[in-house]
């Protein structure tokens, strides 16, 4: 993948001011979200960030990877290896009990310290909707759901739920995360194949709003997320925006029609069309790389992909060296 260059906007809130990160029109979000978050948790990212005008996904790794090294606990060599790929994809494979299946992938949230969420889940809410009878489908990840569908008997609650909730967020999900997410906390939303800084102000899960095209509105900050999907905008001080014009609107709806209609995530009706191979492509207004399981979510024309992307070198010859500094990071983690 070509070098990206993202743009920074500055946010000036009544109590304090911090520079965010702007998803670019090719680029993914993993590294939006997490380079977000730890601005947002006030990590050297933030001290890093203050000042630039835009800054390139190279600068972003290199940061990261320091950071890294000046952590009490270093990260091992698994995560300073999958750290260039932030810039290319996340595979993630969220479970219905609100969990993720086990990977590398979650190492590197686990080793900022960042909360990884989701509200894809299944409860007796949504077993009562759909009649479901088993309960314990709640264990099963996406995956398996793809490969169940594969298979002689293919399980017709699961692909019921999968239909039904293809927007990945269920009211029992949503329940979870305002109940996950406590005020001051700062996590990365996987929602609509899509990684997102998120946090909770007054009993509402707010999106931090990252499109390009709010590059120059500086009173839109956030966007208030409900069971229906993205909402009402807010300012950097959670109160609704209400001082932009007309245009505004315009753009968040022209944004967030393009959004909903260009997602490629949902469950297939037919199983066959899920590519284990990574295929399968994913033609998106927030142009995101990353996988969901088996299936490839991408900006660019469809292309073969291999099962593994081979890991670049994230091992430093000088990884015993003294350090000069410590890395302390308080997300407030849960």
């Amino acid at each position: 993948m070509d070098e990206q260059v993202f743009f920074i906007k500055k946010i000036r809130a009544k109590s304090t001011s911090y520079s965010i990160i702007l998803q670019n029109e090719n680029g993914p979000c993993a590294i939006v979200a997490i380079c977000n978050t730890l601005i947002l948790c006030d990590t050297p990212m933030a001290q890093f960030i203050e000042g630039k005008s835009s800054v390139s996904s190279q600068e972003l790794q290199v940061k990261l990877i320091e950071m890294l090294y000046n952590m009490d606990e270093v990260a091992d060599d698994i995560v300073f290896s999958l750290v260039p790929r932030i810039s290319e994809g996340l595979e993630v494979n969220p479970k219905l009990d609100g969990t993720f299946a086990s990977s590398n992938e979650l190492k590197i949230f686990e080793a900022f310290k960042i909360h990884l969420v989701h509200g894809w889940v299944l409860g007796k809410t949504e077993c009562s909707q759909l009649d479901i009878a088993d309960e314990n489908l709640a264990s099963t990840s996406y995956e398996e759901f793809c490969s169940d569908q594969f298979g002689d008997n293919p399980n017709d609650e699961l692909k019921r739920f999968f239909e039904t909730f293809s927007g990945q967020l269920t009211l029992t999900g949503y329940m979870e995360l305002l109940s996950a997410i406590e005020p001051g906390v700062f996590a990365v939303l996987f929602w609509n194949n899509h990684f997102s800084t998120i946090c909770q102000n007054e009993g509402r899960l707010c999106l931090l709003v990252t499109d390009l095209g709010y590059k120059e509105k500086y009173n839109i900050c956030w966007e208030v997320l409900d069971i229906s999907g993205a909402g009402m905008l807010l300012n950097p001080d959670f109160e609704e925006s209400n001082s932009h014009i007309e245009s505004d609107a315009q753009l968040a709806q022209q944004l967030a029609s393009k959004y909903r209609s260009n997602q490629k995530g949902s469950i297939p009706q037919d199983p066959s069309n899920v590519s284990f191979q990574r295929t399968e492509t994913d033609q998106r207004d927030h142009t995101d790389n990353h996988n969901i399981a088996g299936m490839n979510v991408s900006n660019s024309s469809s292309k073969n992909t291999s099962r593994k992307t081979s890991q670049k070198n994230g091992k430093s010859n000088n990884r015993k060296q003294k350090k000069q500094s410590k890395t302390e990071i308080n997300c407030h983690i849960m």
